[in-house]
């Protein structure tokens, strides 16, 4: 997230794909690579990351549509990366220039 939060996206994706390789699960990852997918345009594997989050996680994605309460308050997301799930959950195009 840090990662995310600086700017170095792609470091910070290709790190969240190792993690998320070994422990599957971990939603929060999981949210953040649909949202970047978003934000490049891949609206493919943005879906694909959001329904795993959504449907194979027992945790589920339902807090992470709270941008304001869940991710800016409780999981504390760097601004960046919350514009990106922000854009996505509107369906927003977004650009790398936005954040």
């Amino acid at each position: 997230m840090t990662l995310y939060g600086l700017g170095r996206y792609d470091e910070a994706t290709r790190i969240a794909r190792q993690v998320v390789t070994r422990t599957p699960g971990f939603t929060d990852l999981r949210v953040l690579l649909a949202a970047d997918a978003w934000a490049r345009g891949d609206k493919a594997l943005a879906f694909k990351e959001w329904d795993f989050a959504c449907e194979a996680i027992v945790t589920g994605c339902k807090k992470y549509k709270d941008v304001d309460g869940w991710l800016t308050e409780v999981r504390r997301w760097p601004p960046r990366a919350i514009e990106a799930q922000r854009a996505f959950l509107e369906r927003r195009p977004p650009t790398r220039a936005s954040f």
